[in-house]
């Protein structure tokens, strides 16, 4: 057993090389330090866990994040854990229609509607509760409503749901995996495209591309989707222009 370590930041002299047991994305300091101690039986000392006194970035994350008391974090994650395993299974059945040549489904549009529903109540939730926008429940609200959205074939409202993914991402930027938030521009491109905005299609890609290069390196696989999709929407642009000019 073996592991690639990409680094995307520099690593000093003689300093260890240190990977997260858990994902550190928009959750607060006590919620890490707990799930390590519970889950790992140790008392995290990272810089995002101990340095609240010393570190600003720690400062102000441990301020961002911090979870209300009497909240009921754990049950809006369990509403939404359950939503994307139903958005996945309504992936898979429109990859079965499709192969199938069926493109008018009940059971595909109830479900995205049930989806739709649950994510919106989850939001409710969050707010009614005060969990900061920024946490990791909120930032994962509005993926999976965007999601939900796009497959319904609302894209203007997925857009802006996107949108409101990376207003709520960028304060703690810092503790986000790089792929995640390159993962979500591919699929606002997508949503871009279906709205003919080619150029911002485009822009959002090539983001996507810089972001999973440097922690994935060039020849991921992800990565060469990536920069064959791009190809792909310039010969698609170029031939576009064609067609207009011989008009």
């Amino acid at each position: 057993l073996f592991a690639c370590v990409q680094c995307i930041d520099t690593i000093e002299k003689d300093k260890p090389v240190v990977l997260s047991y858990i994902p550190t994305s928009g959750i607060d300091r006590k919620e890490r330090q707990d799930t390590l101690l519970n889950g790992y039986h140790f008392t995290c000392q990272c810089v995002a866990c101990s340095g609240v006194e010393t570190n600003p970035l720690a400062t102000k994350w441990e301020k961002t994040l911090k979870l209300p008391e009497g909240n009921n974090v754990n049950i809006t994650r369990q509403m939404q854990y359950s939503c994307n395993e139903s958005l996945i299974n309504i992936q898979q059945l429109d990859e079965k229609l499709s192969s199938d040549g069926d493109e008018n489904n009940n059971e595909r549009d109830e479900l995205i509607a049930g989806c739709i529903m649950m994510i919106r109540m989850s939001m409710n939730g969050i707010k009614n509760q005060d969990i900061s926008p920024h946490h990791e429940v909120s930032i994962e609200a509005h993926r999976l409503l965007a999601a939900a959205l796009s497959l319904s074939g609302n894209t203007a409202e997925a857009l802006r749901e996107h949108q409101h993914f990376f207003d709520a991402i960028a304060p703690v930027s810092p503790l986000i995996d790089p792929v995640v938030i390159a993962a979500q521009r591919v699929e606002y491109a997508r949503d871009l495209g279906r709205n003919g905005d080619t150029k911002e299609q485009k822009q959002q890609l090539e983001k996507a591309k810089e972001l999973s290069e440097v922690c994935l390196g060039s020849s991921h696989s992800f990565v060469r989707q990536i920069k064959e999709r791009i190809t792909d929407l310039e010969v698609e642009c170029k031939a576009k222009k064609r067609r207009l000019n011989n008009k």
